[in-house]
């Protein structure tokens, strides 16, 4: 299962039905923008603890640098 893959099931079975609308609308905003490009078409499995906290390390030090 690739992450997208994921993505769209949880919307569907947990967000849609738990989560206010601004939230879902917030988190789409994050998936779609920031987190998708990296790992949307990874599965499961290739996504490593190390993998994504690099990755999120990468994206703190790049928006300090902005700021």
């Amino acid at each position: 299962m690739t992450f997208n893959k994921f993505v769209k099931e949880w919307r569907y079975i947990y967000a849609n039905k738990h989560l206010e609308l601004k939230i879902i609308e917030n988190y789409s905003h994050m998936l779609k923008n920031h987190i998708d490009p990296v790992f949307g078409g990874r599965r499961w499995d290739e996504i490593k603890p190390l993998y994504h906290s690099y990755y999120f390390k990468l994206t703190a030090i790049q928006h300090s640098v902005r700021q």
